[in-house]
């Protein structure tokens, strides 16, 4: 069994949440500390008090540093207020479902790290009539769409638990075509089994527009379990 929790901020678009992340593995086969292969369950609670999300998923790792996943996610959104529109004019609020599909892959050479997450989520929501403001892209959904999101961190460690790298975000809805983007730097320190990460950059805007941008992410290690990253 393995467990994690985390709580994020981001300054634009505003919001934060805190994370909990609770999962069993099998280990398939095992060569080495870093080749092996397994199969993992976990439940997934994410809250910022009015976007209340819970996701059940399934991951395949045939090697520990490449692997799939899908999962399905229920939640519950009552925002009054979504940096960026009028939630008078598109959907702010109602019940969410999502069907997600993902892969992770993670590369090391000496001190220098590379990680990229794919995940496309297909979203419906309650009263698909109107438009559909997705909170952490920042983008227009329209009925049924997809959302893909990729995510890359380049960087290296540095002496005493500290890693410096780039992080880029691109997200895309598949009915508009319109994206939003991320790009930061970012600083991370690690102490036992907990890590403080900030970062700050330009978030653009499916209109085109940069805005400065910070992160902040405290995580909390429990139990590592198989989980390579």
């Amino acid at each position: 069994m393995d467990y994690r929790f985390q709580g994020s901020f981001r300054s634009y678009p505003q919001g934060g949440a805190v994370d909990s992340d609770l999962g069993i593995g099998k280990l398939l086969w095992k060569k080495n500390p870093i080749l092996y292969g397994y199969v993992r369950s976990s439940l997934q609670l994410k809250t910022s008090a009015i976007v209340n999300y819970a996701t059940a998923q399934l991951e395949v790792f045939p090697v520990s540093f490449i692997g799939l996943y899908i999962a399905k996610s229920y939640g519950h959104r009552s925002l009054t207020n979504l940096q960026g529109f009028d939630c008078l004019e598109v959907n702010c609020t109602s019940s969410v479902r999502k069907n997600v599909f993902g892969m992770n892959i993670a590369l090391a050479y000496k001190k220098f790290k590379l990680v990229h997450f794919f995940r496309q989520e297909q979203i419906h929501y309650k009263d698909e009539q109107g438009s559909f403001a997705e909170e952490l892209s920042n983008l227009i959904l329209t009925q049924s769409d997809k959302l893909d999101s990729f995510t890359t961190i380049f960087g290296r460690d540095l002496k005493d638990q500290w890693f410096v790298g780039a992080l880029h975000l691109y997200s895309k809805a598949h009915h508009s075509k319109n994206f939003t983007s991320m790009n930061f730097l970012v600083v991370q320190k690690t102490i036992e089994r907990w890590s403080f990460q900030g970062g700050v950059g330009k978030f653009r805007t499916s209109l085109g527009k940069d805005h400065l941008s910070s992160l902040f992410i405290v995580r909390y290690n429990g139990k590592k379990g198989l989980r390579l990253f």
